[in-house]
């Protein structure tokens, strides 16, 4: 029994962090960063296979649910980070940075 509770407490303090890691990149993919989005991709394919596992670990029936839940919100944020219209948000972005006035300190004279 020992063992077996280690083993989940292993395997769910891995999920928790890739869960994390998900969260923040996914929040600065927002911004419409690629590396971010990168990130997410990274994270999700990793996470997957430590939900299965859990999952075939027989866990508890209170982890049963978030368990499938995870890696289907996983393929979710995956899919939505590259979907184009993220690509197009990314690039208007960029787009806007570029072509942002520069600010004039005061009491400077323009030709």
């Amino acid at each position: 029994m020992d063992d077996r509770s280690s083993t989940l407490l292993a395997r769910g303090v891995l999920a928790a962090v890739l869960g994390l890691c998900l969260l923040v990149f996914g929040l600065c993919a927002g911004q419409g960063a690629v590396w971010a989005r990168v990130l997410v991709t990274v994270c999700a394919v990793l996470a997957a296979p430590v939900h299965a596992l859990v999952w075939c670990d027989h866990a508890p029936t209170a982890l049963l649910v978030p368990t499938l839940l995870a890696p289907a919100a996983a393929l979710a944020a995956v899919v939505l980070a590259w979907l184009p219209p993220a690509g197009r948000y990314a690039a208007q972005r960029k787009e806007r940075k570029r072509n942002a006035a520069v600010p004039q300190p005061t009491g400077a004279v323009s030709a």
